[in-house]
């Protein structure tokens, strides 16, 4: 079993998943259709016209060898790089890069999850520019939504967003537990009560990942005290999840001194709240 395919283990609670028919697709770019400044600009524009097919043949080829779940998370990725790093591009330049950022991205090795090993030796400052842009959190299929404080009031954050913005603030050095364990955590920009913490393990693909967000709000109930909210995308419940993963998140927790009043797991089965290990 490979991480991209336990990152389905969420069905319940996946409802709020992108809907695969609004995704954009890789299509090559219909010049006679062109309408947009960013569609033109890449019609007259040889290279890109060139980098936007190859795109689009690779993406197709990728869809079409991978399963279907595994489909579903590139599709993810594929819409958060266009709505955030693509159709905000105004010259040729940053087409250019981001064109050839994705066809990249679009190469690794899906089925082995081979992209996650570029974080092995990653500095913070790399790991949270994927962060931010949602691309590693689109991979890793958290996208179970609630409304955490962090949009307008009753407005939800998918887990992807509430972890970025979580993590939008300055971040703390990644620490690197064994040769193959890392975590990178930090605080939301300008509100750094509020704070995220993410584990990856790099050589154990069927454990993956598990996350953590500090927040005063859930489900738009807002409480004077800090709650935290934990999930992977491949552990069904708390006690599955590993034993470095469980010290990591308890240590970082006292490391900030964060005591939090409620706990709460994030299974496929629902949200059970748990009590975290003295």
């Amino acid at each position: 079993m490979n991480f991209i395919r336990t990152a389905t283990l969420l069905p319940l609670l996946l409802i709020s998943f992108i809907t695969l028919t609004s995704l954009p697709s890789a299509e090559a770019m219909n010049c006679s259709k062109a309408q947009t400044k960013l569609e033109k600009l890449i019609c007259s524009t040889p290279e890109l016209k060139n980098l936007d097919a190859k795109l689009n043949l690779d993406y197709s080829a990728l869809i079409k060898r991978i399963n279907k779940e595994s489909a579903a998370i590139v599709k993810s990725s594929q819409k958060l790089w266009h709505a955030r790093q693509f159709s905000s591009c105004d010259n040729a330049a940053c087409a250019k890069s981001a064109l050839q950022s994705r066809i990249a991205h679009l190469n690794d090795d899906y089925d082995d999850c081979k992209w996650v090993q570029k974080y092995k030796k990653a500095s913070a400052s790399e790991v949270m520019s994927d962060v931010s842009s949602n691309d590693l959190l689109a991979r890793l299929g958290w996208d179970y939504s609630a409304d955490f404080g962090f949009k307008k009031k009753n407005q939800k954050s998918t887990l992807s967003e509430a972890l970025a913005e979580a993590l939008s603030g300055t971040p703390d050095p990644v620490l690197n537990l064994k040769e193959e364990q890392f975590t990178v955590s930090g605080c939301r920009a300008q509100s750094c009560l509020e704070k995220a913490w993410l584990w990856l393990d790099t050589a154990e693909m069927t454990s993956g990942g598990v996350a953590a967000i500090v927040s005063y709000v859930f489900n738009g109930r807002p409480t004077s005290t800090p709650q935290l909210l934990v999930f992977s995308p491949s552990e069904e419940n708390w006690n599955s999840v590993s034993a470095d993963a469980k010290g990591s998140l308890k240590a970082w927790l006292k490391s900030h001194d964060v005591k939090p009043s409620v706990v709460r797991y994030l299974s496929k089965s629902g949200i059970q709240e748990i009590q975290l290990e003295k």
